[in-house]
């Protein structure tokens, strides 16, 4: 069987709980407790941060990744997926970005502060058909379900 081929954009507390005491690696550390998936690409503007999460991805028994600053190295280098645990202000372009290229997309939480990105988002993935989520979990508890 074929491993799932992802990559990481983000890699602070959320994506890879860089510089978090407890010993936590965040989303990096669910991913890498399936053995269906590679963690093939790694990206975050600071490269100690993509130095840690690398790290974490060879002492788990996987080749190193791609280790990038880059986003759309990334993104052209053969992933299935892409989990972004970017900022904010950039979560909709690189999620935008990827699906464009049909990359299946998992966004962290928030995505945006405006409709107008929430409207890109859906158009993009109308046209593209691009799997997207959102990977907000407060969703699914017992009082937010009630609500709907």
């Amino acid at each position: 069987m074929n491993k799932l081929k992802i990559g990481l954009i983000g890699l602070g507390q959320r994506g890879a709980a860089y510089g978090m005491k407890d010993g936590s690696i965040g989303l990096l550390g669910n991913i890498l407790n399936n053995s269906d998936v590679l963690v093939t690409a790694l990206c975050d503007e600071r490269k100690e941060r993509v130095d840690f999460a690398a790290e974490k991805v060879i002492a788990a028994g996987q080749s190193e990744p791609l280790k990038t600053t880059s986003y759309n190295e990334v993104l052209s280098s053969g992933i299935d997926a892409v989990i972004v645990c970017t900022s904010w202000a950039s979560h909709v372009e690189v999620a935008l970005a990827a699906m464009e290229q049909g990359i299946s997309v998992g966004i962290e939480v928030g995505g945006t502060h405006n409709l107008e990105d929430m409207k890109k988002l859906v158009d993009t993935y109308e046209k593209t058909g691009t799997p997207f989520m959102f990977l907000e979990n407060c969703c699914y508890y017992k009082d937010e379900l009630l609500v709907t």
